[in-house]
């Protein structure tokens, strides 16, 4: 049997077996469940911030009124406090009735590339997403290309078969005039 590494109440618990594939990979990885087909998979390591983080969340569930902590999402804030005032910090969520062994291969994935990303290579990632988001912004400044994007986004190939996108039947109000419809009686 695999012991527990956290403390809270929980109606249902994570099968054996994969508790003990998550062990293998990482002997700090448990498996929690919250309730309301919610499950936590994290890693228990106790620090200074993750007990400060939870004090935090245990005062503002406190602050909750009696009837907001009540409520199942309201619970389910007081255990995941509880769990990270023991040092627990959450990897991945899954609402799922039962857990299977997607959860032990998600797990394994991201250990991998935890392990093996070089930070350089993730500074460089985030500087490629900053260089493009900024490109973007520079774009939609652009108060014709901005024009342009609304129009294209207006229009459809598909015609009547997609009812939620306006199919270009209504010829587009240039802009700086309004049209002022009347309703008939």
């Amino acid at each position: 049997m695999v012991p527990w590494l956290i403390d809270i109440p929980q109606t249902r618990t994570a099968p054996e077996e994969i508790r003990r594939r998550l062990r293998l990979l990482d002997p700090t990885a448990e498996v929690l469940y919250l309730g309301w087909s919610t499950w936590y998979v994290g890693k228990v390591r106790p620090t200074q911030d993750t007990w400060r983080i939870a004090m935090r969340m245990l005062a503002n569930y406190w602050a909750l009124s009696a009837a907001k902590r009540a409520t199942p999402r309201g619970v389910r804030r007081y255990h995941f406090a509880l769990a990270c005032l023991q040092g627990f910090r959450p990897v991945a969520q899954y609402t799922l009735r039962d857990l299977d062994g997607r959860v032990v291969k998600d797990f394994a994935e991201s250990f991998y590339h935890w392990q093996h990303a070089r930070g350089d290579l993730l500074e460089d990632g985030w500087k490629a997403e900053d260089n493009a988001r900024e490109r973007n912004r520079e774009l939609f400044r652009d108060e014709y290309a901005a024009k342009d994007v609304l129009d294209y986004a207006r229009t459809s190939n598909f015609g009547y078969a997609v009812s939620s996108v306006r199919s270009g039947q209504v010829p587009p109000v240039p802009s700086g005039r309004s049209r002022i419809l009347s309703i008939p009686a």
